[in-house]
């Protein structure tokens, strides 16, 4: 009884809290693939998607939309049951799949034209998955450190990340995010920031990523096995964006995506973590203009 009551207190806060987001000016909404997502966009111009990580939301691109740059027409939005979308626990888990689907509908919905895809971490496997599946949809391609272990090159290290990965998703699993949250997502965010990160995070912070915790089951999903061939034949402009502080884990998949991608620009931010698109804005905005204002029209 303990354990539904949590549960339910848990889903009223979390109804509440969406509808209080989504009274905030300038959240909007689009129906894609029989869903409802939450998004905001500001600037025009070129039409650049932003794809969140895991725990995330349109929120976790604040800081670049308050650096004001790029100037293009910048969307955010929130992947499927990341908040202020609806979920209930008995929802089926979301997967990589799922969520290259559901964000190809949403240009579709938006009637966006060739837009960029700016995909971070977990949201740079999306990313990645949608131009693949879906050529022709997509006009350019920035995956800032993406979640790819089956890019690693050496068979070994490949193993292992993936291996950790596993490990860490099913501790926080163990936790039990409906109960535990905080637990749990903390053991996350250390895992991909390193130690000591969940401390030097905002109370704000923490709260955006504690709504969130709901969506580790669908974090969890097992990655799409990605070719060299595959990522190869892309046929669209890709820019590599890396952080000099982050774990190997990072800096392994962004140098076999270089590899079969070897007249791909690849950037790295000095002094930043596996967080950079929060704490290093100013400069990924600034990377961003630069690769925008290199496409063709």
């Amino acid at each position: 009884m303990r354990g539904i009551s949590c549960l339910a207190l848990l889903l009223v806060t979390l109804a509440s809290r969406v509808q209080s987001q989504e009274s905030d000016s300038g959240v909007q909404a689009v129906l894609a693939n029989g869903y409802r997502f939450a998004y905001v966009e500001s600037g025009s111009g070129r039409s650049v998607i932003l794809v969140h990580g895991a725990l995330g939301d349109y929120r976790s691109w604040d800081s670049l939309l308050e650096a004001g740059q790029p100037s293009a027409r910048l969307i955010a939005y929130s992947r499927r049951y990341h908040a202020p979308n609806p979920w209930r626990p008995d929802d089926p888990p979301s997967s990589y799949e799922t969520s290259a689907s559901d964000l190809a509908a949403i240009i579709r919905a938006l009637r966006l034209d060739r837009p960029v895809l700016v995909g971070y971490s977990w949201g740079g496997g999306v990313a990645l998955q949608v131009a693949i599946r879906f050529p022709g949809l997509v006009g350019g391609l920035v995956l800032a450190e993406p979640v790819a272990d089956s890019m690693i090159e050496n068979p070994a290290d490949r193993t292992s990340s993936a291996a950790r990965t596993r490990a860490t998703y099913a501790e926080a699993l163990a936790q039990d995010p409906d109960r535990q949250p905080e637990s749990a997502v903390r053991t996350l965010i250390e895992a991909w920031r390193g130690a000591g990160a969940w401390s030097r995070l905002s109370a704000p912070e923490r709260e955006q990523l504690l709504e969130n915790a709901h969506s580790i089951q669908s974090s969890a999903a097992p990655q799409p096995a990605l070719s060299c061939a595959a990522v190869g034949a892309l046929g669209i402009p890709v820019l590599l964006v890396g952080a000099e502080s982050s774990t190997p884990r990072f800096h392994d998949a962004l140098d076999g995506l270089a590899r079969c991608l070897p007249a791909t620009e690849r950037v790295t931010i000095p002094s930043a973590g596996h967080d950079f698109p929060r704490t290093h804005a100013a400069e990924f905005g600034t990377i961003l203009a630069h690769f925008l204002r290199a496409l063709p029209d």
